[in-house]
Protein backbone atom coordinates (compact mmCIF):
# COMPACT_ATOMS: atom_id res chain seq x y z
CA UNK A 1 0.00 0.00 0.00
CA UNK A 2 1.24 3.46 -1.30
CA UNK A 3 0.30 6.71 -0.37
CA UNK A 4 2.24 10.39 -1.28
CA UNK A 5 5.63 8.91 -0.39
CA UNK A 6 5.20 6.25 1.98
CA UNK A 7 5.40 2.48 1.01
CA UNK A 8 4.07 -0.03 3.85
CA UNK A 9 4.14 -3.42 3.25
CA UNK A 10 3.05 -6.67 5.96
CA UNK A 11 1.08 -9.70 5.24
CA UNK A 12 -3.04 -9.51 4.94
CA UNK A 13 -5.61 -11.80 6.26
CA UNK A 14 -9.55 -11.82 4.55
CA UNK A 15 -11.06 -11.96 7.97
CA UNK A 16 -14.81 -11.80 5.79
CA UNK A 17 -17.72 -9.58 6.39
CA UNK A 18 -17.98 -7.14 9.27
CA UNK A 19 -21.07 -8.49 10.71
CA UNK A 20 -20.10 -12.15 10.11
CA UNK A 21 -20.18 -14.33 13.33
CA UNK A 22 -16.40 -14.64 13.40
CA UNK A 23 -15.96 -10.39 13.82
CA UNK A 24 -18.97 -10.00 16.17
CA UNK A 25 -16.47 -8.70 18.46
CA UNK A 26 -14.72 -6.14 16.05
CA UNK A 27 -18.19 -5.02 14.91
CA UNK A 28 -19.18 -4.04 18.51
CA UNK A 29 -15.95 -2.46 19.58
CA UNK A 30 -16.20 -0.13 16.49
CA UNK A 31 -19.71 0.44 16.28
CA UNK A 32 -19.47 3.08 18.95
CA UNK A 33 -16.48 4.56 17.83
CA UNK A 34 -16.07 4.88 14.18
CA UNK A 35 -19.13 5.99 11.88
CA UNK A 36 -17.77 5.78 8.64
CA UNK A 37 -16.96 1.91 9.78
CA UNK A 38 -20.38 1.21 10.25
CA UNK A 39 -21.33 3.06 7.26
CA UNK A 40 -19.12 0.82 4.67
CA UNK A 41 -20.26 -2.34 7.35
CA UNK A 42 -23.76 -2.42 5.75
CA UNK A 43 -22.78 -3.41 2.23
CA UNK A 44 -22.63 -6.90 1.42
CA UNK A 45 -19.55 -6.40 -0.32
CA UNK A 46 -17.44 -4.94 2.43
CA UNK A 47 -14.76 -6.85 3.59
CA UNK A 48 -12.50 -6.53 6.46
CA UNK A 49 -8.77 -7.06 6.30
CA UNK A 50 -6.17 -7.51 8.90
CA UNK A 51 -2.64 -6.37 8.03
CA UNK A 52 0.45 -7.03 10.22
CA UNK A 53 2.94 -4.40 9.03
CA UNK A 54 6.09 -5.67 8.17
CA UNK A 55 8.18 -2.62 6.70
CA UNK A 56 7.57 0.90 6.48
CA UNK A 57 9.21 2.72 3.42
CA UNK A 58 9.86 6.53 2.83
CA UNK A 59 10.46 7.72 -0.72
CA UNK A 60 12.50 10.71 -0.91
CA UNK A 61 14.80 12.07 -3.82
CA UNK A 62 17.54 11.00 -2.29
CA UNK A 63 16.48 7.32 -1.83
CA UNK A 64 14.57 5.71 0.99
CA UNK A 65 14.32 5.66 4.56
CA UNK A 66 13.32 2.48 6.22
CA UNK A 67 11.64 2.99 9.66
CA UNK A 68 11.75 0.31 12.41
CA UNK A 69 8.28 -0.62 13.55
Amino acid sequence: MCLNNVQIQGRAVILGHPSSDENKEILERWEHLDKEFMYWAKYKNTVLIEVDITEVECWNNNGREYIDI
